[in-house]
């Protein structure tokens, strides 16, 4: 496939005065391709540290499967809007080439579009842009924020919205490839967002960033939200050698039962954010667990609960986290008892 370029390639933010490119014509297109189809994945991670596996059918359901509802807010998919803000088409067909633009974000105070575009085995994908270059037209690049293109409008053709000069009219004069675009104005399906197929390690988090290929950047997860898992999910590691050392037993199995209860009220009443002061100041105090005396290691546990409840135990009712720190008390004493700590 051929496609043309700019024989120069500025930044994104640079403009050429010239209104006619100098076009250069390169053989071989690079390409971009999934080595199996994608499972889209929440962007937060749960209480238990993981990142919950969904569906594109999820989007935009009224329902948020995402801790922090990203599969309804715009992060992962644009849900259900027939134009945009600027009252202009929102799903565009190019039927030269099957893709499918969606407008994301602005560019120049003009919508920019996003678009998909499958191979034919319908499961790998490219992802292109078609955005408003003032001393070109409307612009059809080969990728994101790049400057090689298919196919360039005319740059006298200025208007608030892309269409109001005949760009999905069958006879529209592109420079380049004839895009055939037409709009969808019926309200559209959920419109995946770049973080819908992101490939950011678990550490980070995908952010939408149309200004850099692929639409998308991975950047540092919240301190504060990751803290908060790392040290519940290390309590109740801890929590899970106690159970070891007294199942079996009857009084074993009612403290299993008790904790569980405790652990289910905290995951419950949590947020991923710090509902109170000192959450860093009082976290080295209760890192420390001992490894082989059940006894001091049922207190530390205690502590370590009290601590991550005070800091971390933000929604439901507001003494939800006095209630934790009570019934881990309880459960502290009623071990001691049993085991003549």
């Amino acid at each position: 496939m051929k496609l043309f370029a700019l024989a120069a390639t500025p930044a994104l933010a640079e403009k050429s005065a010239d209104p006619t490119p100098w076009f250069i014509s390169l053989e071989d297109e690079p390409q971009k391709f999934a080595e199996e189809p994608y499972t889209p994945y929440c962007l937060t991670k749960d209480i238990n540290g993981e990142l919950k596996a969904i569906t594109e059918a999820n989007f935009c359901d009224g329902v948020a499967d995402c801790p922090e509802g990203e599969d309804e807010d715009g992060r992962l998919a644009i849900c259900n809007q027939p134009t945009t803000e600027s009252g202009c088409c929102a799903e565009i067909k190019v039927n030269w080439s099957g893709a499918t633009c969606y407008a994301l974000d602005t560019y120049r105070d003009k919508d920019r579009y996003f678009c998909r575009e499958y191979y034919p085995n319908g499961i790998d994908f490219i992802t292109r842009e078609l955005r408003w270059e003032p001393y070109h037209g409307w612009f059809y690049t080969d990728f994101v924020g790049n400057w090689g293109y298919f196919a360039v409008g005319n740059w006298q053709h200025d208007a608030t919205c892309i269409g109001e000069h005949g760009e999905f009219e069958d006879n529209y004069s592109w420079t380049g490839y004839n895009l055939a675009l037409s709009c969808n104005d019926e309200a559209p399906a959920p419109r995946p967002a770049p973080c819908a197929h992101h490939t950011c390690p678990d550490n980070k988090m995908c952010s939408n960033n149309l200004d850099v290929e692929g639409g998308y950047e991975c950047v540092k997860r919240d301190n504060v939200r990751d803290q908060s898992l790392k040290r519940i999910n290390t309590i109740e590691g801890h929590i899970q050698r106690l159970y070891d050392s007294v199942t079996g037993t009857r009084a074993g199995d009612r403290f299993i039962f008790r904790m569980n209860k405790v652990l289910t009220w905290a995951k419950n009443s949590w947020t991923g954010e710090s509902c109170h002061e000192g959450a860093a100041e009082d976290a080295e105090d209760v890192n420390v667990f001992s490894k082989d005396n059940m006894c001091k290691l049922n207190g530390q546990i205690n502590s370590a609960l009290n601590s991550w409840a005070r800091n971390f135990a933000c929604s439901g009712d507001k003494d939800y986290s006095r209630k934790i720190i009570k019934a881990a008390r309880k459960n502290r004493n009623f071990f001691d008892v049993k085991n003549d700590c």
